[in-house]
């Protein structure tokens, strides 16, 4: 992955912001990332921290479109970022890699939409 780069991070550095709709992929080598989301029309964020080697942020668009994100290092870390392109290429050569993409992808809508029912529920009562 040549158009890959390896980035150093210190606590508190911002990785993405929801200012900026990312056209990469950031992918954890080592340390802690905290991402908060935030789901359109909502004042609170869904927030989920993250060490695991692997642990990815940005890079689909209509994500960023209904709950932008921030993501910011908590300790000192190290990422990868890997251009939107590159990693398209990588998944329709790696049919795995897209399909594990694809669990992350469910897994982080299902915890938007719990939130944003959880809100709604909240605002209800």
């Amino acid at each position: 992955m040549e158009r890959a780069k390896i980035v150093t991070l210190g606590p508190g550095d911002v990785v993405l912001s929801r200012e900026i709709r990312p056209n990469h992929f950031t992918f954890l080598i080592s340390g802690r990332l905290t991402m908060r989301r935030w789901p359109r029309g909502l004042d609170r964020p869904v927030v989920r921290s993250d060490d695991r080697p692997g642990a990815w942020h940005g890079g689909i668009d209509i994500l960023d479109v209904i709950a932008p994100a921030d993501v910011v290092a908590e300790e000192s870390s190290r990422i990868i970022i890997v251009p939107r392109q590159a990693l398209h290429e990588m998944m329709s050569r790696v049919p795995k890699f897209g399909q594990s993409i694809l669990v992350g992808i469910a897994a982080l809508v299902e915890d938007i939409y719990s939130h944003i029912a959880a809100i709604r529920a909240e605002r209800a009562a």
